[in-house]
């Protein structure tokens, strides 16, 4: 589905468009930011929205990406999450048919502040950022609405600071390639996508890749040194990703685990 853009100073002329299988008028009534428009007005938002799929743990964007237009999920289901390199990684909300998500960065005029992904095959309605502040530009009431998002975003983001600070240990971002050495195993190369005190993230592992908790595993990104050896088990596994749970450790296991962080995501380390 392709809709062309019009002008959003003669709502009366616009009519909304639906098909036999859907209804966007329908749905856009049940979405907060837009049900309060009026009916003319939603059919207008209806003709400037394009339709995006996405399949399961797709990346629809990343943090840091310019943001320039917002979503509203038809179908599936958004997780957004913190995703900064030698930061905690942190899920902030999923979000469901009939919400928006991405307009704060419009708002603002900055990039992207959370990562997002699809959990399940997923069905978005994309509209532009210009076109959302030209809407709001025209219609008082809408651009309030605007506002009051924005507010409960920042009072949202207080609470998930809050929470982070109770957790026992946090999962800091990574991403970043290192070698897996295990004894009469030939090294694997793959990616680090976070790590804990207790545990790990790895993508891109063979799907046949198993783990004896009995024999140590090293993690390098040097031939001769390792950054942190433990003893691990997979406690989860989904396409070439793994996720391991530290069954024991060594000797100054937290120190050790906070220089991995500090090495793999100094400014200064090559990707």
């Amino acid at each position: 589905m392709s809709r062309h853009s019009r002008h959003l100073d003669a709502p009366n002329t616009q009519k909304a468009i639906a098909t036999p299988d859907r209804d966007l008028g329908e749905l856009l009534k049940k979405v907060e930011l837009f049900r309060r428009l009026p009916e003319s007005w939603r059919g207008l938002v209806e003709e400037l929205l394009n339709e995006e799929r996405f399949n399961e743990e797709e990346i629809i964007f990343r943090a840091g990406d310019p943001a320039t237009c917002v979503y509203i999920v038809e179908f599936g289901q958004v997780a957004l999450y913190t995703d900064t390199a030698g930061e905690p990684v942190q899920l902030r909300a999923q979000i469901t048919r009939g919400s928006v998500f991405g307009e704060l960065g419009v708002l603002e005029g900055s990039r992207r502040c959370l990562s997002a992904r699809a959990t399940e095959t997923t069905g978005l309605l994309r509209l532009d950022g210009t076109e959302l502040l030209r809407l709001a530009k025209a219609h008082d009431e809408f651009a309030r609405e605007l506002c009051q998002v924005a507010i409960g975003y920042a009072s949202s983001n207080e609470v998930a600071r809050a929470e982070l600070a109770r957790r026992k240990e946090a999962r800091i971002k990574i991403g970043r390639k290192v070698d897996i050495r295990i004894r009469n195993q030939q090294p694997i190369s793959a990616v680090l996508e976070n790590l804990s005190l207790g545990g790990a993230c790895l993508k891109g592992v063979p799907e046949d890749w198993r783990l004896d908790e009995e024999t140590p595993m090293a993690l390098a990104t040097e031939p001769t040194t390792a950054l942190v050896i433990v003893h691990a088990t997979i406690q989860w596994r989904k396409d070439d990703q793994v996720g391991l749970c530290f069954t024991r450790t060594f000797e100054n296991h937290e120190i050790k685990i906070a220089g991995v962080v500090h090495r793999l995501t100094s400014a200064n380390v090559e990707s």
